[in-house]
């Protein structure tokens, strides 16, 4: 799976709009993260900001590797 398919997979999961994603993280566009879903831009510099507002692994995100939703961490 490449970065585009996780990045929408990811989107679709937690129930957002390419839209929203301008709404939520500043000086990101909507234009800009379609390229990276359509595989025109194949990184960014905002692999944390995303997973963290999809609530997913940047791990995961950004390269496939581990679990895809965060774990909980233990106290």
């Amino acid at each position: 799976m490449e970065l585009k398919d996780r990045l929408k997979k990811a989107r679709k999961e937690a129930g957002l709009t390419q839209k929203d994603i301008e709404n939520n993280i500043p000086n990101l566009k909507q234009s800009t993260y379609s390229e990276l879903e359509r595989g025109v831009s194949k990184s960014t510099s905002r692999i944390v900001e995303l997973a963290n507002l999809f609530g997913v692994s940047a791990e995961w995100l950004s390269t496939g590797e581990g679990e895809m939703k965060k774990s909980a961490k233990s106290i």
